[in-house]
């Protein structure tokens, strides 16, 4: 016991820091293996899925084409090696395309006539209140008879309305 605390006390500390940095070295190596493996197996699964992808491809192709030849209106005849799922899908986007035409022609339709009934509304309205306007107007006279002095357009007989140039309206009641 007497050599051990005769020994250089730098010495021991230096021995802990060494099996210190050991231990964080070991742990670093571990980690970095650990990592490799995620990696190496991520990549596999990665690869896996490529190649599925690319054996899905001709069908994706397909696809496409049957449908840009519905869109257009050129639709192939159905062949009996044919995949039917691939011909409905196919189809779908054709026959909302002409669903849409159809919905836009009605919808046009539509609006054409509520534009119409709505002008035309509007025309019968402004015309009552036109008739109702000249209906209700009347001639007050500064005269105690009520008699008007004779002027253009007025009628002179007692059985006539006196309206004025454009005639006698008939007031709704």
């Amino acid at each position: 016991m007497y050599i051990f605390l005769a020994s250089d006390p730098l010495a021991m500390w230096g021995h802990i820091a060494a099996i210190i940095l050991l231990i964080y070295l070991l742990v670093f190596i571990l980690i970095g293996l650990a990592l490799a493996f995620v990696l190496l197996v991520g990549m596999t699964w990665v690869r896996e899925k490529v190649e599925l992808i690319k054996m899905i491809r001709p069908t994706v192709n397909s696809v496409n084409k049957t449908t840009q030849a519905a869109i257009a209106g050129t639709l192939p005849e159905a062949k009996d090696d044919e995949n039917k799922l691939i011909r409905t899908a196919a189809e779908i986007p054709a026959y909302a395309h002409e669903i849409e035409t159809k919905v836009d022609q009605v919808s046009d339709r539509v609006a054409g006539a509520v534009i119409e009934f709505r002008a035309r509304s509007m025309m019968a309205k402004s015309m009552l209140k036109r008739v109702r306007a000249s209906c209700t107007t009347r001639i007050r006279t500064p005269y105690r008879s009520g008699r008007l002095p004779h002027r253009i357009g007025a009628s002179r007989r007692p059985d006539r309305a006196n309206t004025g140039p454009l005639g006698t309206y008939p007031c709704p009641s």
